[in-house]
């Protein structure tokens, strides 16, 4: 079902869709009814119990032929009917894409995988046989199943290049998942012109001032960062940046969202004066629209607060910390690991100014937080107890510091195996601790082991 607010606009859609477009795409892009976002799709019904003025509109119809616009409440309404097939294609869809969102993985490849199965009745270049195979492409790169997911993506572009055209929206959907496969692998030369395409179909279909063309921008732009590239990515932050104020007004979250790419990529470049002013109006626009105690507030507080720490300011970085803290406590309970990690954020900042009082009690509390929420053996323990270990060393205070790696050692060992990188950089540290307590041949076994580990050919994932 498509319900649009006049029957002009109604007319138009249904001339649109008798002439071969999608009408699941018109219905996610123009129905205001709620089931837009699974393309209109309704359901199955007897045809006795539709309401008589639709089951006058279906009359006559065959599958995949649409009603007149039939008036309805002051709005204007078009329905399609389906047959059992696509009926049953459309149910797998939609219990697939709701199992995704709990991220029940094994239930959600199931369905697309049934849903694969039902779209190969309609032919193996049709569009909603590449809706699937993406789909399912998608559980698996959220899975980091990187081997499984390429050849789904790979599959689906063709199918929809065939079906849709080289420049449908849903090709470029597909240019984007395959590129962001390339970019996790580090294969930014096979990321690039993937992104770069995207991009340019979202620009010919929407226009250049669309919203979504500042999505394809970011991407492109992060690309580049992550390269190093600034000079590449700086011009498409600004670009995007601008698309978002002209869209949705200078103090949006969506231009908050743009202020903060570019905050980022000018703190990378250790241009903090830039950065600075980007970051401070970026926190100005999300305190407005969200509240000064929303966690998307704090997440922007600590970045103001990390520029200040990196430029040895921690006299204006420390009452951020602060703040940010005190927001996760009242958001998520003073006993959510979060609150741990943003304790040893503290932690390290006094630590690294030398005030060993302030960040000790800090270090206890995470340690204490991240014990009982996550259990005594937990890596994310293991890391904390390091930090804290390395806090006691920087002191001299060795009897302290060697239990709290031992304690790491042996969470390391247990949840990663005895060969993990991580045992072989906690053991080193062990060494450097044995070393200053004098103790020699003990510090040299830990060294040996260490290296042996190191030595080791990695494993593949």
């Amino acid at each position: 079902m498509i319900v649009v607010k006049t029957d002009a606009q109604a007319r138009d859609l249904r001339a649109r869709i008798q002439k071969g477009e999608s009408f699941e795409d018109l219905a996610k892009k123009y129905s205001t009814d709620t089931s837009a976002t699974a393309g209109g799709y309704l359901g199955t019904f007897a045809f006795a119990d539709l309401r008589k003025d639709f089951q006058d509109g279906l009359s006559g119809l065959r599958s995949g032929d649409v009603s007149p616009v039939l008036p309805q409440n002051g709005d204007y309404v078009l329905l399609q009917l389906l047959n059992e097939d696509e009926a049953r294609w459309l149910e797998q869809m939609a219990a697939g894409r709701r199992a995704f969102q709990q991220k029940q993985y094994a239930e959600a490849e199931r369905l697309f995988q049934a849903s694969i199965g039902q779209a190969e009745r309609f032919g193996p270049k049709d569009a909603r046989l590449g809706t699937s195979v993406n789909a399912l492409g998608v559980v698996y790169f959220d899975e980091t199943n990187y081997a499984a997911a390429e050849p789904l993506f790979k599959r689906a572009l063709t199918i929809r290049e065939e079906a849709l055209g080289p420049e449908h929206p849903d090709v470029g959907a597909t240019l984007n998942n395959l590129a962001e496969i390339y970019w996790s692998e580090k294969n930014y030369a096979a990321a690039e012109p993937l992104y770069t395409r995207a991009l340019g179909i979202l620009e010919k279909t929407l226009g250049r001032d669309h919203p979504n063309v500042g999505d394809g921008l970011n991407n492109l732009a992060a690309l580049h960062r992550d390269q190093g590239n600034y000079a590449a990515a700086e011009p498409l932050y600004k670009r995007s940046f601008a698309i978002a104020e002209k869209a949705f007004g200078p103090e949006h979250s969506n231009v908050g969202a743009a202020l903060v790419n570019l905050a980022g990529l000018y703190h990378d470049e250790r241009n903090y004066a830039e950065a600075e002013a980007a970051y401070k109006r970026a926190l100005a626009i999300y305190e407005k629209a969200f509240g000064p105690e929303h966690l998307s507030v704090r997440e922007r507080i600590v970045d103001l607060a990390e520029l200040y720490q990196d430029q040895g300011n921690s006299i204006a970085a420390a009452p951020l910390y602060e703040r940010a803290l005190a927001i996760l406590e009242k958001n998520e309970g003073s006993n959510h690991p979060n609150v741990a990690a943003s304790l040893v954020n503290l932690a390290v900042l006094y630590q690294n100014d030398g005030n060993y009082s302030s960040a000790e009690p800090l270090y206890k509390r995470a340690l204490a937080i991240y014990e009982k929420a996550l259990g005594p053996e937990h890596p994310n323990l293991a890391g904390t107890l390091v930090n804290v270990a390395l806090f006691y060393q920087e002191q001299g205070n060795y009897a302290a510091a060697e239990p709290l790696y031992a304690q790491a050692l042996a969470i390391y060992e247990k949840a990663f195996g005895s060969d993990s990188p991580r045992v072989a950089v906690t053991l080193q540290g062990m060494a450097e601790l044995l070393k200053k307590s004098g103790r020699t041949t003990d510090a040299e076994k830990m060294e040996f082991r260490a290296r042996s580990i190191q030595a080791m050919p990695k494993k593949s994932r």
